[in-house]
């Protein structure tokens, strides 16, 4: 196998997929990955366009497959996060971002993502305050501080009215 060919196919997968034109970058990723089933990152951008085009099924196992052939690299469980959210499965966006979070804690779209993802459904947890703190300490985007100050504030509203709770017995 070329692999200098698969990896030319892969370049213009990531080209069209730049410039908007998802049908052209599946068809170019799929010849890429034809010719070299284990590049990861052609199985990422696939998902990715996949994923622009509505091809939920099929996104999400390219992304599954990403994530195999890329151990260290947070982007697959991240853009999994993306696509559980925007399908309205909140637990799962959420526990594909912690996913990606292993990888790297401190990876800022998954951390934006668990965010919101855990305020839309008015999540309050440990973890949740772990990611908060986190987002704190890395994020300078103003608007995004804002959101994780809100947010710090509203976990640990929560968290200290179920321990209230608890101490009384109800």
């Amino acid at each position: 196998v070329d692999n200098r060919q698969a990896v030319a196919f892969a370049r213009l997968a990531e080209e069209a997929q730049r410039d908007g034109r998802d049908e052209d970058a599946v068809r170019c990723a799929g010849q890429a990955l034809v010719l070299r089933e284990g590049l990861g990152g052609a199985w990422n951008n696939l998902g990715v366009s996949l994923m622009r085009l509505q091809q939920w099924i099929a996104a999400v196992d390219a992304f599954r497959r990403a994530a195999e052939l890329l151990p260290g690299d947070p982007r697959p469980y991240e853009n999994l996060g993306y696509l559980y959210r925007e399908r309205g499965f909140g637990e799962d966006a959420i526990r594909n971002f912690n996913s990606s979070l292993e990888r790297d804690p401190y990876w800022l779209p998954s951390i934006r993502g668990a965010v919101v993802s855990a305020k839309a459904l008015l999540r309050s947890d440990e973890d949740g305050l772990e990611r908060v703190k986190r987002g704190l300490l890395v994020d300078d985007d103003p608007k995004w501080r804002k959101i994780y100050e809100g947010e710090r504030t509203r976990i640990k509203q929560d968290l200290d009215e179920r321990l209230r709770r608890l101490k009384s017995g109800l």
